[in-house]
């Protein structure tokens, strides 16, 4: 069973964004990433690795936030890693997993992250 943090230990603001369905001036399809809300969170880095893609150095972390429990995050109502992401300190922090910690009582979210906010 996942341990619930505390509030104190919920002490970084972060961003959630939500994907939309838009359409481009030629009318196709367009996912765009909208702000939902702020929140606060806990947040853990669990590694980060360094690596070469495309010519660019890049620095993918993995990490793990924890929030209290909200209806819009809640994974047993939504598919959280699909229509979901973070930001926080820059960072787009993209959702991979979704638990419910407790009856309710919080969400966990673990996150890889590969780039900074355009």
């Amino acid at each position: 069973m996942l341990r619930e943090h505390s509030a104190g230990e919920r002490n970084k603001q972060i961003t959630i964004q939500q994907l939309t369905q838009d359409e481009d001036s030629s009318g196709m399809p367009l996912e765009v990433w909208t702000t939902l809300t702020t929140a606060q969170a806990s947040y853990m880095p669990l590694g980060g690795r360094e690596r070469l893609a495309a010519d660019h150095l890049t620095s993918p972390f993995d990490g793990q936030f924890q929030m209290a429990y909200r209806p819009d995050m809640d994974p047993n109502l939504l598919n959280v890693p699909k229509m979901r992401r973070i930001v926080y300190d820059g960072r787009v922090h993209d959702i991979v997993a979704a638990s419910m910690v407790g009856q309710k009582r919080a969400v966990e979210l673990m996150t890889a992250s590969g780039g900074a906010t355009a």
